[in-house]
């Protein structure tokens, strides 16, 4: 009659005290990996249990093929998209730091995945050329010219 409470879905009290950080141990796909086909999922391996509401916060792609979908089998993240990815795009998943293990240990370091849909990455370089509009000077009693702070 009061098998109903007996179990409990939580780690067993006692022991040591968990401070290790959890770890992505494998990527897929890799970092830096060209040629990537657009239906590709990405996946995470990580070393631990993870608190998958931080982990799914903590997960973001530039630039965004739509809305995630989140997949978990134990410590196997999978993150798919109903659209498949970009030809000819390179594209960069990041995890925050903060994600946490299920014992609430974060992980302290981010993880960050650039691959491309296309034959190389792109460098990330911002091109382009910077107009700035310069302060008003006036002259000083020295005949020195001074801008409007000085």
């Amino acid at each position: 009659m009061l098998l109903g409470g007996c179990a409990k879905p939580d780690f067993p009290p006692g022991g040591p005290v968990d401070t290790t950080p959890p770890r992505v141990l494998v990527t897929a796909p890799a970092d830096s990996t060209t040629r990537v086909p657009p239906g590709t999922v990405i996946e995470l391996l990580f070393s631990e249990a993870m608190d998958r509401v931080s982990v799914r916060d903590g997960f973001h792609i530039y630039p965004p093929p739509g809305a995630p979908s989140y997949h978990w089998s134990g410590r196997r993240l999978r993150v798919s998209w109903e659209a498949p990815l970009s030809p000819a795009t390179t594209y960069q998943a990041f995890l925050s730091a903060g994600a946490r293990d299920a014992h609430g240990v974060p992980m302290g370091a981010p993880v960050t995945i650039r691959f491309t849909t296309g034959d190389s990455l792109d460098p990330g370089k911002i091109r382009g050329l910077l107009r700035a509009k310069t302060l008003p000077t006036r002259a000083s009693r020295s005949g020195r010219i001074r801008t409007r702070w000085g």
